[in-house]
């Protein structure tokens, strides 16, 4: 048996509801895995919104395509040549431009950077609003005196004076 976990992300998903999505069907997958063993191999693939392939539209039977700026008439994305196979045991396969597998994504979410490049040149992925997410375990206890646990427990406005003093927002 094969299974297919997609991740739809829209195009105004905040950073924090697109690593929520993504943890969830990870925990989703692992416990799928650990009930059935039969499900071994689940692949989970993140699809953002407009970048839908035609293994992800065949889900939705009533599915269609947003319209174009350049025509009013409903168009379907262009598919590619599928670069990655979804299982060994399956011919299906997905257009590496439009999907990528849950690992990779998440990691792009848990990627930590130094205060400097936060402050200075923040990679475009980040949520410049809670730039604190992204700092170095080691530079965030240095930087705020307290641990990340401790510091979630302050009052909203206790963190915002915070980061505002260390310019992370």
């Amino acid at each position: 048996m094969f299974l297919r976990v997609f991740v739809w992300v829209g195009s105004r998903a905040t950073e924090e509801k697109k690593k929520k999505a993504m943890e969830i069907a990870q925990e989703y997958s692992e416990l799928a895995k650990q009930k059935d063993h039969k499900r071994s191999n689940i692949d989970t693939v993140v699809i953002h919104e407009g970048a839908e392939d035609i293994l992800f539209k065949a889900c939705f039977h009533a599915w269609e395509d947003a319209p174009t700026k350049t025509h009013a008439s409903r168009v379907a994305t262009p598919v590619s040549t599928p670069t990655r196979t979804l299982s060994a045991s399956t011919p299906t396969t997905v257009n590496k431009s439009t999907s990528t597998s849950l690992d990779e994504a998440l990691k792009q979410f848990n990627q930590k950077y130094t205060y400097d490049v936060l402050i200075n040149n923040p990679p475009a992925e980040v949520d410049k609003s809670k730039l604190e997410l992204y700092l170095l375990d080691e530079e965030f206890s240095t930087l705020f005196g307290v641990d990340r646990v401790a510091f979630n427990n302050l009052p909203s406005w206790k963190k915002l004076e915070l980061k505002k003093a260390k310019k992370l927002f």
